[in-house]
Order: structure tokens, then sequence, then C-alpha cells
């Protein structure tokens, strides 16, 4: 539901209060994973995004290097983002199609033959989270507590599509990421990247098919 705050594995939401809009309604979807939980999947589908002044339209955030937000398959398809930042992480395998298009790049990640393929075993006993067909000003994946990483076998964006925001990852390992029919872009200029990759990402091996046009999300 909009407007509510889940702390996994319990599927009964509580109402948030935005700091930066307490006189109004949330419609924030935040989900709180503690360390140490185990998800089969993660799924949102057919999710309008987006608010004047939010700066994070989709977040998904571990808490330190050694608490991470851990995901065997991660994919993004039939997507829109303003714009996209990676850091503090490490991906096995990293592809982006030629059907994304940005408006702009810049993929700086520090190769490495150390990044883990991240295999999740057995989803016995494993928690689901799927959102499907919603409108939400933003949606927050958080690590809530120390002590040890969060275990998601597969996270699936699907025609999720934010018109202000960025999609903004942090203290994450995944073992392959797939990008497919993805545009990102907030000014239309190719000569300023709006898809970054930062060199504090880790990287084993990348497809980058990444197309640059003058992508503008409005």
């Amino acid at each position: 539901m909009s407007g509510a705050l889940y702390d996994a594995p319990s599927m009964i939401g509580s109402a948030v209060v935005d700091a930066e809009w307490p006189q109004d309604r949330s419609q924030t979807l935040q989900i709180n994973l503690p360390a140490g939980l185990r998800l089969d999947e993660i799924t949102f589908k057919n999710v309008q995004l987006g608010k004047t002044g939010v700066t994070d339209a989709f977040q998904l955030s571990g808490t330190s290097t050694s608490d991470v937000i851990t995901i065997d398959t991660l994919i993004i398809r039939d997507s829109e983002f303003p714009t996209m930042d990676w850091a503090n992480g490490d991906i096995y395998t990293l592809t982006a199609t030629s059907s994304v298009v940005a408006a702009g790049h810049t993929f700086s990640p520090t190769m490495a033959s150390t990044t883990n393929d991240v295999v999740i075993g057995s989803g016995r006993g494993a928690v689901s989270y799927i959102a499907e067909d919603m409108v939400v000003d933003r949606i927050l994946i958080i690590q809530s507590t120390t002590g040890g990483d969060v275990l998601i076998d597969t996270m699936i964006l699907d025609g999720v599509k934010a018109f202000e925001g960025a999609f903004n990852a942090d203290y994450f390992e995944i073992g392959r990421v797939l990008m497919e029919n993805v545009r990102i872009g907030d000014d239309g200029d190719i000569d300023s990247a709006d898809f970054v990759i930062q060199s504090s990402v880790s990287i084993n091996t990348v497809y980058d098919g990444v197309v640059e046009e003058p992508v503008f999300i409005r």
C-alpha cells in the first residue's frame, strides 16, 4: 500500500509521515529489511513514481560495506528514471542491452576478479513482496539493522517509471544485473552523465550496450 512502512517480514504496514512534507498525506512505500532476512522475491510492476522536490524516487540501500543488501538477480525492464547512480557495492555481471538509452552515461567501476557470483539458495521459509499497478511518490528499500546481510533471490522492476527523483543504490552485492528497455535522462544533454556507476562499485564483467540520446524525462 502507498503511504505505508513495512518492517519485513511483517506484511502489516504502518502509516508514513514524511519529514519533508508533514502536512501532506504520504504516498511513500518503504520496506525496512532487518539483517539476516531472506526474501525469495521483491517485484514492482507497473508502478508510477515521482513528486516535485523528491530526491530519490527509488532507493536501495544497505547500511555499510559490512552490512549490505545481497541480491542474486536484479532485473530492470521497461522502466524510466531521470537519473541513476550506483555506489559502494559489488556486481559480478552487469548487462545493459542496446535498448538502454541514457542522456549521457559514465561507467567508472573498479574491475575486480574478487567480486562474488552471488547465488541465493533455497527459498524455503523466505518471504516475498510484490507490488503491482500502484501510484506512489517514491519507493525506499532500506536495510534497517546491522549484524549481517539481507539476502534476496530475485528483484524485478518492470514498468517502474518516475518523472522526478533518482534511482539511487548504495551498499549492495549483486550477482547479475540485467537492464532492458530502460530510459534515463533529466536534461536532454548527452555531455552530462545521468546514468553513473561510481568507482566505489567493483564489477567482474560489464556488457555496456547503453545508447546515448538526448532523453529528457518530465
